[in-house]
């Protein structure tokens, strides 16, 4: 059983929630990937936004489907053998797919918004920016499929999986975090509080984001847990050392920091919210001193 220290709340996960999490992991992984390769393929076969509203859903589709079958990959693997892939989409999956009416409102604003223009002729950046939208529609009815995933074993008696999150649980988990974030809660209570959070629900990048901001994650507990719960996280800590590094750079001639002092500054930052590599922030520095004193 993995363990996270979390601002000393300890986390464990039971083998069911162990479970609901290999397959929400697989989903969310395989999600990302369709999404990516649907705007490959929107930037490779279109060329104009027209185009990909016309088109798009058609494709989309494609990178949609594999997802039924992946699902009906992960039932069998808890050896129930009566569900096979036209049973599991009509059955189940049905109330999570939306990509369709998304599209159709999409086209419909875009239509109105664009009444006797050239909508034949744009560059790749607004190409890629409406396929991008497309492709958080693959992504979202994708990754959904794993919540029928996990309607469809309990409804078959497999009770080795933890049930999905229900909005009754995820009020309370939103409703505790607010007064955390908003600092209603005493010193000495966060602890337990951090672990109520989490285990209403785990799968809240907010709260891991909060935390590492405020506190950091020196031994980069939190890193392991989103990682263990397939959030990626690392693009947030990125996000923290530009800011930081940017921050140092405007603040450097009214401080008057020497180089050395803002070294040592990155690194002691770094190493507080458990950032793996600080070099290219101390190449950027290195950079922004040379450009100023030429």
């Amino acid at each position: 059983m993995d363990v996270f220290d979390i601002n000393g709340a300890i986390i464990k996960f039971d083998s069911q929630m162990e479970n609901y999490n290999g397959v929400r992991k697989m989903f969310e992984i395989r999600a990302r990937e369709a999404k990516m390769d649907f705007v490959r393929e929107c930037m490779k076969s279109y060329n104009s936004v027209k185009q990909i509203a016309d088109k798009a859903y058609s494709l989309a589709e494609k990178y949609i489907e594999p997802a039924f079958k992946l699902g009906v990959e992960e039932i069998v693997e808890f050896e129930v053998m009566t569900i096979d892939v036209y049973t599991f989409k009509s059955r189940y999956c049905d109330k999570y797919i939306d990509s369709k009416r998304l599209f159709s409102n999409y086209n419909k604003r875009y239509l109105t918004q664009n009444k006797g223009k050239n909508n034949y002729c744009q560059n790749s950046i607004d190409i890629k920016s409406v396929a991008s939208v497309f492709g958080e529609y693959v992504y979202e009815d994708f990754f959904r499929i794993h919540l029928a995933v996990i309607d469809a074993l309990i409804d078959n008696g497999v009770f080795r999986v933890k049930p999905n999150i229900d909005e009754e649980t995820i009020a309370k988990s939103n409703a505790i975090y607010n007064n955390y974030r908003d600092g209603f809660i005493k010193k000495t209570d966060e602890p337990t509080v951090i672990k109520q959070i989490i285990e209403l629900n785990p799968y809240r990048e907010d709260l891991y984001k909060f935390l590492i901001e405020e506190n950091g994650d020196l031994f980069m507990e939190i890193e392991g847990l989103t990682d263990y719960l397939g959030i990626p996280i690392a693009w947030y800590k990125e996000e923290l050392m530009d800011k930081y590094v940017d921050e140092l750079l405007a603040e450097r001639q009214k401080k008057n920091d020497s180089y050395g002092k803002m070294v040592e500054k990155i690194e002691k930052y770094a190493r507080y919210i458990g950032f793996r590599d600080s070099n290219i922030y101390l190449a950027k520095l290195e950079a922004a001193c040379e450009f100023a004193n030429a």
